[in-house]
This record gives C-alpha cells, sequence and structure tokens, in this order.
C-alpha cells in the first residue's frame, strides 16, 4: 500500500487518487479499442457512464460483505465509509453490468467481453500495484 500524504494535518491517502486515475486512463483504453470495434461514440458513453459507477459500488459492496460480514451493523455504513474498496467486486460488477447493457445497446456478447477484458485488466494491475 501507498503511504499517506501528509497535507497540513490532514493525511490524504493516494488510493482514491490512484483507483480514479486507473479508471480515467482504463476509460480511454476502452474509447480506443471500441472504435476500433465500430462502436459509435454515444454507445461508448452510454458503456463508460454505466460501467464506471457499478465498478465503485461493487468494489465497496463486495469488501463489506467479505471482509465485514461478521459485523453487526448495517452493510449500508460499510459503504459510506472511507476506504475499504474490493478490486474484484469491481471487476466483477463491472463485467456484470457492462454485459447487460451491450446487450441492450444490441453489441454482441464476444465482442462486449473484448472491450471489456483489456481495459478491466489495466485497471486491475494499477490496483494490485498499490497494494505492495
Amino acid at each position: 500500500m501507498l503511504p499517506s500524504i501528509p497535507i497540513g494535518k490532514i493525511l490524504i491517502s493516494p488510493y482514491p487518487f490512484v483507483a480514479i486515475l486507473s479508471m480515467v486512463l482504463s476509460g480511454f483504453l476502452f474509447s480506443s479499442f471500441a472504435k476500433l470495434y465500430g462502436l459509435k461514440r454515444k454507445q461508448i458513453i452510454v458503456l463508460l457512464i454505466t460501467v464506471f459507477p457499478a465498478i465503485l459500488v461493487g468494489s465497496k459492496a463486495f469488501n463489506a460483505l467479505i471482509d465485514h460480514r461478521d459485523e453487526n451493523f448495517p452493510i449500508f455504513r460499510f459503504m459510506i465509509m472511507p476506504g475499504g474498496f474490493s478490486l474484484y467486486g469491481g471487476i466483477i460488477a463491472g463485467a456484470f453490468v457492462f454485459a447487460i447493457t451491450a446487450k441492450f445497446m444490441k453489441i454482441g456478447a464476444g465482442k462486449a467481453l473484448d472491450l471489456f477484458s483489456i481495459p478491466a485488466s489495466f485497471g486491475f494491475s494499477l490496483g494490485r500495484l498499490l497494494h505492495r
């Protein structure tokens, strides 16, 4: 895990910054591949708008369910706590929402999974680097 950055009396965790940066870079990578696959700009934007929130919510929910299942307070409380993200939950939720959105947009399953796999791997690798 990267060390926190002190700004005055406040400690800033670099994890959210790098997580957002990896999502943005993965989005640009996805856009490039999607254009090569022939997707229209509107389709790319809709896919990105639906997948990014799913990744964030999925990563928090998975962490709350797996790491804190023995706690005695509701899952919603874990959702609003700082920290506590799971890369696996983000990938699972992102892939699920991506596949559903792609189905509604009449994009084939094979094409959709091809488009999701490389940016997801890129984001996952950046997340793993943070925990070293």
